[in-house]
């Protein structure tokens, strides 16, 4: 996928909080869109959990988390649905 000159890969999608865990200290990637709500550990319990950490990109639904997600040093926060314009403007950053 390329996006404002960007080359962005995939390593893979976790279903729960524990799976996103394993995934991110194994693959260790650059950058990781997480979600807050997830079955196991939400998202602010898994990143507590990490001892690599990524630049994380907040994803979700609910509003009422940002000032939180930016109080973990997020780069961004995505309410879905998010467009691609907005997107863009994350990976910008």
């Amino acid at each position: 996928m390329l996006t404002h000159n960007k080359l962005i890969r995939t390593l893979g999608e976790a279903s729960n909080g524990n799976k996103g865990r394993e995934m991110i200290e194994s693959l260790k990637p650059d950058c990781i869109f997480l979600d807050i709500e997830m079955p196991g550990l939400n998202g602010f319990e898994m990143l507590r959990s990490l001892t690599f950490m990524p630049e994380v990109v907040f994803c979700t639904a609910f509003d009422h988390y940002a000032v939180k997600a930016f109080e973990t040093n997020s780069i961004d926060y995505l309410l879905k649905p998010d467009s691609e314009e907005r997107l863009a403007l994350t990976m910008d950053r």
